[in-house]
């Protein structure tokens, strides 16, 4: 047994590792199938029987566009030829619209169809179809750009149906004008700024038109030219301040986005107040305008002028300052000298018996507007703004506030308050709106004790993650004004690290960056917070800077160093 023991010791074994292979991967045979031969869309409008046939046709047609250029060729024809021969006026409605999108079509030569659009456009009773016919060859006018004659053409036939009855003939031929209108095409034996004069002239004349629809096509129209290069005249911007008491919305809400382009284009020009004859800067002017729209009954022209304001940077400090206030400041209201006094109440012919000139004169009641540069509506315009029902308002206004106080570091600190306030809001993303534009003006003032409060006290318990990480964000742009401030900061991140543990890398980079702007403030906080006698780091400072320079001991020994001197001083 022991022998048979021993040999199976000497023996001597093998081992064979067999590896085995990796799958292959799976081979994937794509067949590209060539497309499938559809035979192409033809219009077939000369087999309908009835109006609503060739309506089904026209349809099932504009469902397979865009089309090739062949094809969009022969259904032109077939569209006109079918336009001439209709009776039914939606029928022919529904035909200009299939060929304003036929026309669009690479390579198609639409300006070949205009001869047959005019002359249909001069025999035609109906008006929707003419306001059709209009916006076809509008169509038509902006696909051939550098063809001024045509553009001349169809101008003229646009100003000549400026007449009609319909408000939408002449909407569509304001729109027509605003978007072809140039010098080369309005009146070439003219000078440029004649002609162009001429064609602003004539749109503003249309915002007095008796329709809303048509006065606000005007204004579009004037918008229109500007936003293709066209400079506009001065004489636009007091027709757009008139629009601005206009009984319809849509009216307003133009006149106010065009009051905005004057106020760009001519900043530093002085216009003259209606009732004080004073001169003051047109973007001024225009800032008061639509600060004043901010008490309109409309909640869209209300937001449109929220969001417009932040954008006019060059406005004074003065009227800044006065969107901040309800009440109209001392700054604002007009002084007058003796001598004009004098001659105002020489001027009034009023009778008075006494020392002194005009004593005991009757005076009848004053108008607040008319002694001062700015209304009353418009003062406190951010505040109605940011207490506004809608968040569309509270958002623009949000937004215009943040604009401006980054470029006037002295509004940043008289706005900081409001702005603190909005993180209380109900809705959430205009908190959220809040928050960022606060960190966007915290290199303009510190934090107070009482905004940190604020901040602290609700807004690292939103169960919302991207409004607390924000707060956060925030925290490492922000500067602080009192050590009590920054303690608050720091046990309210600490309050939120046990709720959210998830933020733990958001609050350790907050707490980094507070660390590195406050150093002077962390310093008293330290015993706090490293729960530590005073005594104790005084005593282990004044060791440190005792001690001779020698080689640092090891991690172990430095240890047992430290805790038998602090043993030692306990």
């Amino acid at each position: 047994m022991a022998a048979h023991l021993k040999k199976r010791a000497l023996a001597e074994f093998t081992r064979v590792i067999q590896e085995e292979k990796p799958p292959e991967p799976k081979r994937l045979r794509l067949i590209q199938k060539p497309p499938p031969s559809v035979p192409p869309v033809q219009l077939e409008l000369h087999t309908a029987a009835n109006s609503q046939e060739a309506l089904q046709s026209l349809v099932a047609f504009e469902q397979h566009l865009p089309v090739d250029l062949a094809t969009a060729e022969n259904a032109v024809r077939g569209l006109l030829d079918h336009f001439y021969k209709e009776k039914e006026s939606f029928v022919r409605v529904k035909v200009l619209l299939v060929l304003a999108q036929v026309v669009k079509t690479p390579g198609f030569n639409a300006a070949a169809i205009v001869d047959d659009l005019l002359n249909a456009f001069k025999r035609e009773v109906s008006h929707t179809v003419s306001s059709q016919i209009m916006n076809t060859l509008l169509v038509i006018g902006k696909l051939q750009p550098t063809d001024r004659k045509l553009h001349g053409q169809l101008i003229s036939v646009a100003n000549e149906k400026l007449q009609d009855t319909s408000h939408l003939v002449r909407c569509k031929c304001l729109e027509l004008i605003g978007a072809l209108a140039s010098c080369d095409s309005t009146s070439p034996a003219e000078g440029e700024s004649d002609s162009l004069l001429q064609v602003q002239k004539m749109l503003c004349s249309y915002t007095q038109d008796q329709d809303a629809r048509v006065r606000a096509s005007a204004l579009r129209a004037l918008a229109s030219l500007h936003e293709r290069g066209i400079l506009l005249d001065m004489y636009v911007y007091r027709q757009a301040g008139g629009a601005l008491t206009d009984d319809y919305e849509s009216v307003r809400l133009h006149a106010v986005k065009l009051l905005w382009v004057m106020a760009h284009l001519y900043p530093e020009s002085k216009v003259t107040l209606k009732k004080s004859k004073e001169k003051i800067r047109l973007v001024d002017d225009t800032f008061v305008k639509i600060c004043n729209m901010m008490n309109d009954l409309s909640w869209k022209v209300r937001a449109e002028a929220a969001g417009l304001l932040g954008s006019l940077h060059l406005v004074s400090p003065r009227f800044l300052e006065q969107t901040l206030d309800k009440k109209l400041m001392s700054n604002m209201r007009l002084k007058m000298s003796a001598h004009e006094r004098q001659k105002e109440h020489f001027q009034s012919g009023e009778w008075a018996s006494g020392n002194k000139w005009a004593d005991d004169a009757p005076r009848g009641e004053v108008d607040e507007d008319d002694v001062s540069l700015m209304s009353g509506g418009a003062c406190g315009a951010f505040v109605h703004g940011l207490e506004d029902e809608y968040l569309e308002v509270r958002n623009a206004a949000v937004d215009s506030l943040c604009e401006l106080a980054s470029h006037k570091p002295s509004f940043a600190n008289q706005s900081l308050d409001y702005l603190v306030d909005m993180f209380n809001d109900e809705i959430e993303s205009v908190r959220l709106n809040a928050i960022n534009s606060l960190r966007k003006m915290c290199q303009h003032f510190s934090l107070r004790e009482d905004q940190v409060e604020i901040i602290t006290s609700g807004l690292l318990k939103d169960f919302n993650h991207e409004i607390r990480e924000s707060v956060h964000n925030m925290f490492c742009c922000a500067t602080l004004a009192t050590t009590n401030g920054l303690r608050d900061i720091i046990f309210a991140l600490l309050d939120n690290l046990k709720r959210y543990p998830q933020d733990r890398a958001s609050i350790w980079k907050c707490m980094q960056h507070l660390g590195e702007h406050h150093p002077a403030l962390s310093l008293p906080l330290i015993p706090e917070l490293l729960s530590v006698y005073v005594f104790i780091l005084v005593y282990l400072s004044c060791q440190v800077y005792a001690a001779p320079r020698r080689a640092p001991p090891s991690p172990l020994s430095a240890s047992n160093t430290r805790t038998s001197q602090c043993s030692h001083v306990l």
